[in-house]
């Protein structure tokens, strides 16, 4: 089982530059081209994650 390594963050310029690059909210890894136009999150797991730290 692999570990997943969050890079959570509020950096407006970083959440641009993921928005930009279709990369995950939560964990910055590269979404599936056939994904990315419609999500913004790898899977549940990382949406559920960056909700939390959201409203913290």
């Amino acid at each position: 089982m692999s570990r997943r390594t969050y890079a959570l963050t509020t950096d407006p310029k970083e959440l641009e530059r993921r928005a930009v690059e279709a990369l995950c909210m939560a964990c910055a890894r590269p979404l599936p081209e056939d994904a990315a136009m419609h999500r913004a999150y790898c899977d549940a797991t990382c949406r559920k994650r960056y909700n939390r730290f959201m409203a913290a």
